[in-house]
Order: structure tokens, then sequence, then C-alpha cells
């Protein structure tokens, strides 16, 4: 059975400066934790940088941001003890956005996963280029696919929503050069921490949501562009099991990938299941619409004994978002990355 998983990297500290960094220090796993971290993992650079290149990690403001709390290596333990019950370290495949929260992130679940079944397996974790598993285009940027010329300016609202709530709460920070991410990041932080309200955060969570998702769930031809080389790659395996035997194997490579929640959107708007993913978020948390840290999505190869083919199942946080979606029908809805 062919798996991809889509993780978003679990709780951090704010990937920018956000304030006294001595909060966030008492914040961050114990020294122990961190070793066994290292110990059952091994990082390597992307494919074609050379095996002995030093893996470099994308430039933050220096420690303790943009580094995994406490809680969010709890968070991502969890997921690697809940996906350990359905398949072993062995079979895992982990790309990682080189960010230091979503390399940490990958760690945590690989040691989940090994603590599941017993195995001292160590398990190789590979660095992405961050456009590959991030959107290469952000919502109010000029290219960004929109459903028109106000929705770019409806985005720079939001952005602008969420700067004056980190200026409200940190006065003199900068954040005029922060991408979604890292001004989402920071949001949830400050939630976590109480200075911002949830009736605050789920108005801009919702509307961040909106703008992100509306383009590719009524077109999904628009995501070539902002995360096409993913969205090949996906595609194309489908297409290889839907003519392969689905019997499942013990063998079966399960696909990790750590990514921001943008990404995560794209990827649900693009199936054509935002509605029910932005309900599962909903109903799931207090966050409203937009991922909370350690969203897990996981798009599965099953047969389907109906037609005798391949159905997808996209399942969020281990529940089925909708019906299975027979693979010709949906085939023919993401052709684009198939030519």
């Amino acid at each position: 059975m062919l798996r991809h998983i889509f993780v978003q990297h679990g709780r951090c500290a704010p990937l920018r400066r956000l304030g006294d960094p001595w909060p966030w220090l008492q914040q961050l796993p114990d020294e122990a934790r961190l070793q066994e971290l290292d110990r059952q993992t091994v990082v390597f650079p992307r494919p074609g940088d050379g095996f002995y290149a030093p893996p470099s990690t994308l430039g933050s403001d220096g420690f303790p941001w943009g580094q995994l709390t406490a809680w969010g290596d709890d968070e991502m333990r969890k997921v690697g003890l809940t996906l350990g019950t359905s398949a072993a370290p062995q079979q895992l495949v982990v790309r990682a956005v080189a960010s230091d929260a979503s390399v940490q992130s990958a760690q945590a679940v690989a040691v989940g996963m090994c603590k599941a079944s017993g195995s001292r397996h160590v398990t190789e974790i590979f660095l992405q280029n961050h456009e590959e598993l991030s959107p290469a285009l952000s919502c109010g940027e000029l290219d960004f696919p929109t459903l028109g010329t106000a929705a770019t300016g409806q985005a720079n609202e939001v952005v602008a929503a969420i700067v004056d709530l980190i200026s409200s709460c940190h006065p003199g920070s900068s954040t005029s050069h922060h991408c979604w991410e890292e001004l989402f990041t920071a949001l949830v932080c400050l939630n976590d921490g109480q200075q911002v309200t949830d009736s605050a955060f789920h108005a801009i969570a919702n509307r961040a949501f909106e703008l992100w998702s509306a383009p590719f769930q009524i077109d999904p031809s628009l995501a070539a562009p902002v995360l096409g080389g993913l969205f090949q790659s996906i595609c194309t395996s489908l297409d290889e099991a839907s003519h392969s035997n689905l019997s499942q194997s013990d063998n079966d490579e399960v696909l990790l990938f750590v990514m921001p929640a943008e990404a995560q959107i794209v990827l649900a708007a693009t199936f054509g299941l935002a509605p029910e993913f932005g309900k599962a978020g909903s109903a799931a948390r207090p966050q409203g619409s937009w991922p909370a840290p350690g969203t897990v999505l996981e798009l599965s190869a099953v047969p389907d004994l109906h037609t005798r083919s391949l159905a997808v199942r996209l399942l969020y946080g281990g529940v089925p978002l909708a019906a299975d979606l027979p693979w010709p029908a949906l085939r023919n809805r993401l052709a684009m990355f198939l030519q």
C-alpha cells in the first residue's frame, strides 16, 4: 500500500526573533531528549549535494528561535507512536524542509516510531530545498493564482492584521520581511500564550485558509507553479501504483514529508477536499481552519473492490476526510501533473 504522509512541524519557538528569548529557552526539550533524537537519526543533505556536504538549515535569528519546544517534541513523538502501529521504522523515508523545527520534528517522529516497535533502527532524514516542500509562490505575491484582483489586496490585509497583533504584543518587533509561515508560527505562539485571543486568531486563520485554498480547489492546474514538483511526484507514484498489485507488504515504503501549513492547504485544495479539510480543522482544534502545528495529512492508495482499480484515501489526523476517491476520476482532475 502506497502512503504519503504530510506533517507540519510541531510547536516551536517563533521562527524569527520575538521579544525576550529567555521564556523560550525555558520551553526547549532537555538535553537527554535532544541526544536521543541525534542518536536514533542521521540527517543528510538533499541528494546531489554530495554525501559529505554538511547539512544546512535555513537561517533564522539564531538560538533559540525556530527550535522545537518540549511541547512540540511530545507532539511529534506521538505522531510517530501512532504511525508505528501500522508501519515499521525501516519502511520510513523522510524528507524535511531545511529548518530546525522541521528537522527536529522529523527526528521526533522517527524516534516515536522506534519506541512503538521497540526497534533500535537509525532513520535517515534527507533535507529538501525549501521550494520543493513549500509553495514557490505565496498568497499576496503578484504571480500567486487568485480568483480576482481583490484577493491580492485581501491577502495583504490578512498579513497586516497579523503584523498588527504581533506589534501590539511585542512593540518594536521587525516583521517587514517575514513570510506566511514565520508570521503564522508567531501568531500560534502568541495564541498559545494567551496574548492573542481565540476569537482574533479564528478570524485571521479562517480568512487565510480561504485565500490560500480557493484558487486550487476550483482549478487544480493553478497549483503547477506553486507546488508542481511535489504534485508531479505524487501523481506519478499513484499512476504507477494503479498498474501494480496493491497488496500490503512489510517492505512498502512510507513517505513522510515535513512541510509548512501552507503546503498542506494547497495539497488538500488541489485534491478538491479543501472544505472537508477546513471543517475537520475547525471541529478538531480551537485554531480555526489554518492547520495547527503537528497536523498530519495522509494520502494512501488502497484497492477499490468495486471497480477493481485504485482508490485514494485522504485522512486528516487519522480520520478520513471523505469517501475514497477512485483514481481514474481523480487522475482526470490532476492530469496536468502527469504530462
